[in-house]
């Protein structure tokens, strides 16, 4: 679990007790999310940054007193309010949305933000949903004034690629 703190709660789910606590943000900890393959737990603040933490790093043994030797194996600062959603996509990818309105597209493997996506308001929840056709995720960014943003990320690919001129056939 996450604490106002900005602390981390790592616990076994066998036997019902505290692993590990690491200060994990400088503010609140807003959202956690798994990634697909479930290596990895994403963690989103109220100081706007996104980390990515190893689920080996965060339950592995640590004889040393120190509980905060575990540290997040990529970061992104890019938010400039609270993260308020994550989504875990396929490839190695994710998607976060904050109070700033951005929803921007992040690559694990490279720590690239890959699309930065601003909408009008503050998003509050974000949450992705298959086409049903075989493509791409929709995602879906509810805004603190009630508005649902439904984003198409094959759409959104396709118009990036034609702003930058290159044609898709």
């Amino acid at each position: 679990g996450g604490g106002h703190s900005g602390a981390l709660y790592v616990w076994s789910a066998l036997g019902n007790r505290l692993i590990r606590t690491l200060k994990a943000h400088y503010r609140a900890v807003q959202v956690m999310e798994w990634s697909l393959c479930g290596q990895f737990l994403i963690t989103g603040g109220a100081d706007g940054m996104v980390h990515v933490f190893s689920l080996m790093d965060l339950v592995a043994y640590n004889s040393s007193s120190n509980n905060n030797s575990v540290h997040p194996i990529r970061t992104w600062p890019n938010h400039n309010l609270p993260v308020r959603g994550i989504v875990a996509l396929p490839s190695e990818r994710i998607a976060t949305a904050g109070e700033d309105g951005q929803v921007l597209l992040l690559e694990v493997s490279s720590e690239t933000v890959l699309a930065t996506i601003q909408l009008p308001h503050a998003i509050r929840s974000l949450t992705a949903t298959s086409d049903g056709g075989g493509g791409g995720p929709i995602l879906l960014a509810g805004s603190a004034e009630g508005t649902i943003y439904m984003i198409n990320m094959d759409e959104y690919a396709i118009h990036l690629m034609n702003q930058q001129g290159v044609t898709v056939v």
